[in-house]
């Protein structure tokens, strides 16, 4: 019976060999057309199969990149040690400003029009 397998049906994919062997001897062997069409359909499974293993690992992705801006480090967000320390003071405008009013007069004096 596996002669009459392989010789009638020498143009299966390799892949397959598998499915015939665990096919009872006992069995009978389906026609040529419906085995090749159970073979095109495996084959169209196999391919949106792959299609989908694809897209899910794009998502997978996409889903880490789109965690990492969410959730990572801010690029607004600076240790103290990466600030540049001319630039320091635009972090404390209101203590510069404190400052600042401190050495102002405290009055003014407005002569007389």
């Amino acid at each position: 019976m596996k002669h009459c397998v392989s010789r009638c049906f020498h143009n299966i994919p390799q892949s397959c060999h598998g499915i015939l062997r665990c096919v009872s001897s006992a069995a009978p062997i389906p026609p040529a057309s419906e085995l090749e069409a159970l073979l095109a359909r495996l084959a169209a499974l196999e391919s949106r199969a792959r299609a989908r293993d694809e897209r899910i690992e794009l998502l997978e992705e996409e889903n880490r990149w789109l965690k990492a801006q969410l959730f990572g480090r801010s690029s607004e967000k600076s240790a103290a040690e990466e600030i540049n320390p001319e630039q320091a003071w635009l972090f404390n405008e209101a203590e510069a400003l404190a400052r600042a009013a401190e050495s102002a007069p405290q009055s003014i004096t407005i002569p007389p029009a």
